[in-house]
């Protein structure tokens, strides 16, 4: 129990890190399933490019496991929007801290 509110813990910090820094926020997970599609289906429908994915051996796990998380974030400047894909969302977030904010 104590490793999983240790990864809790982190997950918070790092997700009031990337509001703090941001206008907006978006987290969505597994969307493909509103759409009754596989991950590798909804990929080439959406037309979601490869590095979107946090690596490509992540899209592969996705792929794989059938998962998918998606953060949108916005930040405080008028560029638009970065999108991120990946398998957990701790890895998401991570990839987000390590070229945004």
């Amino acid at each position: 129990m104590e490793k999983k509110q240790d990864k809790l813990t982190i997950l918070k910090q790092h997700l009031e890190k990337l509001a703090d820094a941001g206008v907006s926020l978006y987290i969505e997970y597994n969307d493909h399933k509103i759409l009754r599609q596989t991950v590798a289906k909804y990929i080439q429908d959406e037309s979601i490019e490869d590095d979107d994915f946090v690596s490509n051996e992540d899209k592969q796990k996705c792929i794989k496991e059938n998962v998918l998380w998606k953060i949108t974030y916005y930040p405080d400047t008028p560029i638009g929007c970065h999108e991120v894909y990946g398998s957990e969302i701790d890895i998401c977030i991570d990839e987000l801290l390590k070229n945004d904010p």
